[in-house]
């Protein structure tokens, strides 16, 4: 017996030696066919969809194994990103009887310091080992996937063939997988260290196991780790629970802007399904020691989500936010893996600030948002054209400041919107800011406690534009109407019932200095912007009776309306009445939004008396009386920076007393020359003067002036006094609103007053001809005006003299008192000071 077993144990061990010898010779010898190369290569490109090179291909004995040395696949989408998938070398496990058929069966996978890069670009991954074609990423498991089975062992070999995958093991040992995000500038690189793979398939269970676990890094930095297990079955079958540890959320912040982030990511992804489809998912993620930290303020708490989804069911969702002194933020709903959408959000006390950086644009103007948010919103539809929007909230104590825009306050909203990235949008939205402090680049300011409530209703319609139809209850008025469309060209017209305009100004705080009163209507008031201009304007602002202060005494009242014509406003029936007097007003503003171009034209209408005007508008009451007639044409610019005056031109015309004269109490310019004057002055005082008082009076027969206003400044053309006996011409320029005068011009002394004149100074008082006396300079007020005399006056005066008095009255002694009251006794120096010239011709 014992020699029996003896010749059976070397028979085996001689047929050991044999099929040894056998698959030395033969092996070896089929790695170094060339067909046999190029079959492996052809498979390996076939398999990842890439070209497939190596070092060196080596055959092994024990155990019987094909040694690939620096495989190499290269990237078939841009050679340049190099390699998709490098290892240091890779062992195929071979079969042995297809070893002695000519043919290699690959048993198992051994995969040393592997790495495989994905390049995330703008137009997706590119890497060949994930390609979009079904045979490119299905499972290769034993046999293309298909179940061993008796009938698959007795089949025939393809004789075309010498190379055969049926993989029942693999193992990968110290190997890495690159992600690198190109998207972002820099680019951000993500990538799994230390990555150890083990599967294996038990053939009694046709169940392929897999564990797998890594360390994750981000930019060369360590943040948490991740597992993989779970089977496969030869099938295709899958069963796999991803497990994240203590994942550092603040890589993320280059995908999150300016909101910096952090926390601790852990929790588990359970995933089922097959090799045509995912089948299931279970997630349930913890989000611990979360730290909110953005410009808005910073918040600390936890976030959860969770999910569960099976076959085509929708994906059932829920996540909750508890921010420790944030509030609370729940969400809940499904979701479909087509993209569709219905969820139901639920904020309590929700701390805005924690939103301020997912609502404010770093390029676009600074946004401070906060406040405490509570109520509901809800979203249905695909996210990326949702079906409705719609959202109930209150605000308490909340902020909304943009660049020239402030909201303060409680306020409330209520929003429905159906459609809302479609071209059939529609919606409404109700907004309460009553309770609320708004201003609005300071031209627009309420106070807290004030009436504000806005209803609108709007609909996008098939040009694109999005037509509007809103109702204000603003302060003490509770139907403000308007409506519009928004678009390339956009318009916006408004309509307000008769109201008083009393205490608006807290409203309108560029109402403060008018002080308005009086009653205001807009009829469809409209105006409509095509790219950024004004195109049209149309409708009606009517004023009754509407009061406006313009100085610290007097009113404007305004009657009548501007209608809205091409791209202005145009008076109509319009009347300004002020200190008594009416103006007739016509003309009108162009552009009302920007450069505000004036251009009116006033007449005076009806009878006035120029004291009651002038007392309105100036501080010099009771100083000119007389019928007053106004005319003239105004024009100028209302919107731009500067002084308004240095803006405002155009032409005025003024004539005071025209039927029956009128009175400058106070003065007259007479007077003023004989003051100016010495020699007159004391002529006239010590001759009692009697001859004269008449023309020294206060009344004037006539003031009229041509005026033309430009550069601040209001210039006399011309501006007649007449008085009886004389009158005075001047011209020149007068300060807008001081009203100082700088003018030159003349005096006419008429006959009848050079004869009197001569009466006082002892000559006969015959006929005499018209003296003409220049003045240099007219300075201070037209109220106050003061006269500076040069040597053309003074040689006036001599004239003036001679012809009044005549040359048999000037005797010596005459002469001798002429001198004295000139200054110095000496008529020789009068002379001389009088005609420059020192030789007594005069």
């Amino acid at each position: 017996m014992g020699k029996i077993v003896f010749k059976i144990v070397l028979g085996l061990l001689g047929g050991a030696l044999i099929v040894i010898g056998l698959i030395a010779v033969a092996l070896p010898r089929l790695v170094a066919r060339d067909d046999f190369q190029s079959t492996l290569r052809e498979a390996a490109a076939k398999e990842f969809g890439a070209s497939v090179e190596w070092r060196s291909l080596e055959a092994g004995l024990l155990p019987p194994r094909l040694m690939i040395e620096a495989p190499v696949v290269t990237s078939s989408i841009d050679p340049s990103e190099g390699s998709a998938l490098s290892a240091a070398s890779i062992d195929l496990r071979l079969e042995l009887l297809p070893i002695l058929q000519s043919r290699i069966e690959v048993a198992s996978l051994v995969v040393r310091d592997a790495e495989v890069v994905l390049i995330r670009t703008a137009e997706g991954f590119s890497n060949p080992l994930f390609g979009s074609s079904a045979e490119k990423t299905s499972p290769k498991v034993a046999d293309s996937g298909s179940r061993p089975s008796a009938s698959d062992a007795d089949a025939p070999d393809e004789p075309s063939s010498s190379f055969k995958l049926a993989i029942r093991h693999v193992a990968v040992s110290n190997s890495r997988f690159v992600i690198r995000d190109s998207t972002l500038s820099p680019a951000v690189e993500w990538s799994f260290e230390d990555l150890e793979m083990r599967t294996g398939i038990d053939l009694s269970s046709a169940l392929m196991t897999i564990n797998l676990a890594s360390q994750i890094q981000s930019g060369g930095e360590a943040i948490g780790g991740l597992e993989l297990s779970g089977s496969i079955d030869l099938g295709g079958v899958y069963d796999l629970d991803l497990r994240l540890e203590e994942v550092l959320i603040e890589a993320l912040a280059p995908y999150l802007g300016a909101v910096e982030v952090e926390g601790v990511l852990g929790g588990d992804v359970l995933i089922g399904g097959d090799s045509s489809r995912v089948a299931s998912v279970e997630l349930d993620l913890l989000v611990e020691e979360l730290s909110l930290e953005n410009p808005g303020g910073d918040h600390e708490g936890q976030l959860r989500l969770q999910g569960s989804w099976v076959l085509d069911a929708p994906v059932a969702l829920s996540a909750n936010l508890d921010l420790d002194e944030g509030g609370h933020v729940r969400v809940e709903g499904t979701a479909t893996l087509e993209g569709r959408l219905d969820l139901k959000a639920r904020l309590e006390a929700f701390d805005l600030r924690a939103a301020h950086s997912f609502v404010s644009d770093q390029e676009g103007p600074s946004i401070e948002l906060g406040g405490f948010a509570t109520g509901t919103a809800s979203l249905v539809g695909p996210a990326t054209s949702p079906e409705l929007i719609e959202s109930e909230i209150h605000v308490e104590s909340g902020v909304l400041r943009i660049p020239e825009y402030v909201v303060e306050g409680p306020f409330d909203l209520k929003m429905k919107v159906n459609d809302p990235l479609s071209e059939s949008m529609k919606g409404r939205m109700e907004l309460d800011l009553t309770a609320a402090r708004v201003d609005v680049q300071g031209q627009f300011s309420k106070r807290e406690g004030m009436v504000a409530e806005l209803t609108t209703e709007f609909a996008r319609k098939r040009s694109g534009e999005i037509e509007f139809e809103s109702r204000i209850k603003l302060r003490n008025l509770n139907e403000i109407f308007m409506q519009g469309a928004i678009g390339e060209t956009s318009a916006v017209a408004i309509s307000i019932p008769s109201f008083d305009l009393e205490g608006w100004a807290e409203v309108f705080p560029a109402l403060e200095g008018l002080q308005p009163s009086g009653r205001i209507s807009l009829d469809r008031l409209a105006i409509e912007l095509v790219p950024g201009a004004l195109s049209q304007c149309s409708g009606r602002m009517r004023f009754e009776s509407l009061g406006l202060v313009i100085s610290e005494t007097e009113k404007v009242q305004l009657a009548g309306a501007f209608l809205g014509v091409g791209t202005g406003f145009r008076a109509e029936d319009l009347r300004a009445t002020v200190g008594g007097m009416t103006l007739g007003v016509e003309g009108g503003v162009d552009d009302p939004l920007g450069s505000r171009l004036f251009d009116f034209e006033i007449k005076s209408l009806g009878e006035v008396d120029a004291n009651e005007l002038v007392s309105a508008l100036t501080s010099s009451r009771d100083t000119v009386f007389g019928k007053l007639v106004l005319a003239g044409r105004l024009r100028g610019s209302a919107g731009e920076d500067g002084d308004f005056y240095d803006r405002l031109g155009g032409e005025l015309q003024v004539s005071i007393g025209k039927d029956g004269g009128g009175r400058l109490r106070g003065v007259t310019f007479l007077q003023v020359i004989l003051d100016e004057v010495p020699l007159l002055a004391n002529v006239a005082r010590l001759t009692a003067r009697k001859k004269i008082d008449r023309y020294l009076s206060e009344n004037f027969e006539l003031i009229e002036g041509d005026f033309n206003v430009g550069q601040g400044q209001i210039n006399a053309r011309s501006l007649r006094l007449v008085y009886e006996g004389y009158e005075v011409k001047l011209k020149g320029p007068i300060q807008l609103p001081s009203l100082e005068i700088e003018l030159t011009g003349d005096v006419l002394l008429k006959s009848k007053m050079v004869s009197a004149l001569g009466g006082v100074l002892g000559g006969s008082e015959g006929s005499r001809d018209p003296v003409r006396i220049p003045l240099a300079r007219v300075t201070n007020t037209l109220s106050e005006p003061k006269i500076v005399m040069s040597s053309k006056t003074l040689a006036a005066i001599s004239k003036l003299l001679i012809k009044a008095a005549g040359f048999d009255a000037l005797t010596l002694d005459v002469g001798r008192a002429l001198g004295r009251l000139l200054g110095d006794g000496k008529p020789n120096r009068w002379r001389n000071s009088n005609s420059g010239t020192g030789d007594g011709s005069q």
